[in-house]
């Protein structure tokens, strides 16, 4: 496994390289380079890693997440406010139900086949977006109307909608027995809970450090260790972890 992760990181930062130098987005570089590597292309990671993958994945869109609230201040919030809320829903509603209604007719599908098919694609990915809209803020691009924090603070969200949405599809094409409307009023209940809760973990976590010097390497750990624990806590109640570990980075 060890090797495996070292040959992982070593072409990632060539490749990743590479492609920026020829004008192209480096993050296209490592997606063609995880093909190759994986099981449909060469097959040179060890099954030991691919079989945590999923864990890997989660941790990578903590750590994104988490710079994405770090990214934000209170007084960018109050101005985009507005505009990434309605960022959040719209486009991503538009894009789902028409994709909805021309994958019923060009594809033959169900309504509701349609609607899965719809909010799959409409959902956006934050692993994709959030890098790129903090490149962007680096290089100033955009800073006079906030753009790329903007499309930060509304990904999330879009994706809290993008999935309940698909969630409501699926059971009704499973059979099961689900109330539309109740699935429509839990979003932004998520929404809240999450941002909530986010907010006062980070707020516990500016006392503690306050409070305690903690060396920097230890705060990282002891971070991300509860933003895991936090991410857990879906299971089990409605709540969008994702929004909650962003409120955690901004709080912070």
């Amino acid at each position: 496994m060890i090797l495996s992760i070292s040959l992982i990181v070593i072409l990632s930062i060539v490749v990743f390289s590479l492609f920026e130098r020829i004008r192209l987005p480096g993050l296209i570089g490592l997606v063609l380079l995880g093909i190759a590597l994986g099981p449909g292309g060469m097959n040179l990671i060890d099954p030991s890693l691919l079989s945590i993958s999923d864990e890997v994945r989660l941790l990578a869109l903590i750590v994104i997440l988490m710079r994405a609230g770090l990214g934000l201040n209170r007084r960018i919030i109050k101005k985009i406010g507005p505009l990434a809320l309605r960022l959040s829903f719209l486009p991503g509603l538009f894009e789902g139900f028409s994709i909805m209604v021309v994958a019923h007719f060009l594809l033959n599908l169900s309504l509701i086949q349609g609607g899965m098919l719809g909010f799959i694609i409409a959902a956006v990915s934050p692993a994709v977006v959030v890098p790129e809209m903090l490149r962007l803020k680096e290089r100033d691009f955009g800073k006079r109307n906030e753009i790329p924090s903007t499309i930060l603070a509304a990904a999330s969200i879009d994706d809290v909608v993008a999935i309940t949405l698909f969630t409501v599809f699926l059971g009704i094409e499973g059979g099961q027995d689900v109330s539309i409307g109740m699935s429509f009023l839990m979003i932004p209940v998520e929404i809240i809970l999450g941002i909530s809760l986010g907010a006062v973990i980070g707020f516990l976590f500016s006392l503690l450090f306050k409070r305690f010097h903690i060396r920097g390497t230890k705060k990282v750990l002891l971070i991300l260790s509860v933003a895991f624990v936090f991410h857990k806590l879906e299971e089990v109640l409605p709540v969008a972890t994702l929004l909650g570990v962003m409120a955690i980075g901004f709080v912070l």
